[in-house]
């Protein structure tokens, strides 16, 4: 009797997942008079190839509009007065290369009293696609900076995400955090005692020996014995994760 096999979905990683889910490092955020907390474009293109990977995300210039271009003369020569609109939109990619949902976002950006004219379009329309780009990355999560536009808030808004984990619930508005900052290094110190598996958790990893070990089903079965993704196991998970498969292994 063959194994009865769940329909392939395509979905993120626990890894991404756990990134995306992440409170924003303070080292990232940049706080200007006037322009409250903000992400550098630089520091949101380097977490989108961390998180999906080099060829796993794009982005796509919907449209470049120049709104304003003026010039106006002063003692020390013209000064130039120079705006652009742009829409983008973000790409990004399930790790089996599966397109996700894209979004799209507008910004306008402007430069003025600029002496040269050429480096006043250029850092007008530099800066409405980084904006434009950056308020895409938002909608992936706290590690794009959402929880910024919450006051300027460090504090991940987001917190769960309940298709990676059916068990869960969405958390109180207030609910205190259990670590305001990641701590693999110190995650084992959460878990002692003698590791044991749900009798839930063996089913699927015995499921998942039958059909050739899906790594999909693995994971998920680790996360809701442990509570946390097989990154952060501690070595006696790791070898109570072993003996259920070999366990469900010498059953088949």
């Amino acid at each position: 009797m063959s194994a009865r096999r769940r329909p392939h979905v395509c979905r993120l990683s626990p890894s991404q997942v756990d990134y995306l889910l992440r409170p924003i490092d303070e080292q990232r955020v940049q706080v200007l008079d006037g322009k409250g907390a903000f992400l550098n474009t630089w520091d949101v293109r380097r977490w989108l190839i961390r998180i999906f990977g080099v060829g796993g995300w794009g982005e796509e210039t919907l449209d470049l509009t120049l709104l304003r271009d003026q010039a106006r003369p002063t003692s020390e020569g013209l000064r130039h007065d120079v705006a652009y609109r742009a829409q983008v939109r973000l790409h990004t990619y399930a790790p089996c290369g599966h397109p996700l949902p894209t979004t799209d976002q507008a910004a306008v950006c402007g430069t003025s009293d600029m002496p040269d004219y050429a480096a006043a379009h250029h850092e007008a329309l530099a800066s409405a696609l980084s904006t434009a780009l950056k308020r895409c990355a938002i909608n992936l999560g706290d590690t794009f900076g959402l929880s910024l536009y919450n006051q300027g808030s460090r504090r991940p808004v987001v917190q769960a995400m309940l298709p990676y984990d059916p068990r869960s619930h969405p958390p109180a508005e207030d609910a205190p955090l259990a670590r305001e900052a990641p701590d693999p290094q110190g995650e084992g110190a959460k878990h002692s005692g003698e590791p044991k598996l749900g009798a839930e958790a063996r089913s699927l990893i015995a499921e998942a020996a039958r059909s050739g070990v899906d790594a999909e089903d693995v994971h998920r079965a680790f996360r809701e014995a442990f509570g946390h993704g097989l990154e952060q196991a501690t070595p006696g998970e790791i070898k109570a994760m072993v003996d259920a498969l070999d366990e469900a292994g010498s059953d088949t």
